[in-house]
């Protein structure tokens, strides 16, 4: 039994160890360029969650300056309804004030929602009381007064309803503007983070592909230059020359 030569033993143990550096090789490349996509993918889902939030607290507060219109008008409805029982002693806008104070009390509690800082909270609270002095003031005060035919008791507390009144638009008024700018910075928050992610997707993204680019030339060297090395010594075996 013939025993290998030398020559063919280190071949071996050139080849192997080629192909264990190839393989570590095409290992780290492929886990780079898998690294690379992979962060794009994530900052791309991580603006736009951010995105998202800032689009949601938008929304939100467009809705309470809605409701927050609903309310003024509420008010209104309120003075109108004060006025003509005033003058008419028509029960019929009692009914119609319980009406638009079940709809006013729908519109603080939204508005309650998009509150956020203690500047708002305190106009909130504010109008709230105001609110509630001026249905106690309208069911327990000037519609007694007009039932027992006090025209001055009731003329006194029309007076103070609409101070009450004046309040509560006031109050409003000041939520109205502060959510205003919220709005506004929440559109600008998501249109800013909207151009950031659009950049920085973009470049993550070119920087992927420009590494597997390079990646995938320096894989093609480290194969074909054994290749060309292996070509080289089977043309010179075919040559007769020695190895």
């Amino acid at each position: 039994r013939r025993l290998p030569s030398p020559h063919r033993v280190g071949d071996r143990a050139m080849t192997e160890a080629a192909t264990h550096t190839l393989r570590f090789r095409l290992v780290a490349a492929f886990s780079t360029v898998v690294i690379a996509f992979g962060a794009a993918v994530v900052f791309v889902f991580l603006s736009i969650a951010r995105i998202q939030e800032a689009t949601h607290d938008l929304v939100m507060r467009e809705e309470a300056v809605r409701y927050g219109l609903t309310l003024a008008s509420c008010g209104r409805d309120q003075y109108i309804h004060t006025a003509h029982l005033l003058i008419t002693h028509d029960e019929h806008h009692v009914e119609e004030e319980r009406e638009v104070v079940k709809r006013m009390e729908d519109c603080q509690e939204h508005v309650r929602m998009a509150v956020s800082d203690d500047r708002e909270r305190a106009a909130l609270d504010d109008l709230d009381a105001a609110a509630e002095e001026f249905r106690r003031v309208f069911f327990e005060g000037i519609v007694p007064a007009v039932r027992e035919h006090r025209l001055q008791d009731a003329l006194d507390l029309h007076d103070k309803s609409e101070e009450l009144l004046s309040r509560i638009i006031a109050d409003n008024d000041r939520l109205s503007s502060s959510f205003r700018a919220k709005i506004d910075e929440a559109s600008r928050r998501a249109r800013d983070l909207g151009a950031w992610a659009t950049s920085v997707s973009a470049a993550a993204l070119f920087l992927a592909v420009a590494t597997a680019i390079v990646v995938g030339l320096r894989l093609g060297r480290s194969i074909l230059d054994p290749v060309r090395e292996l070509v080289a010594g089977t043309e010179a075996v075919a040559r007769g020359e020695p190895l």
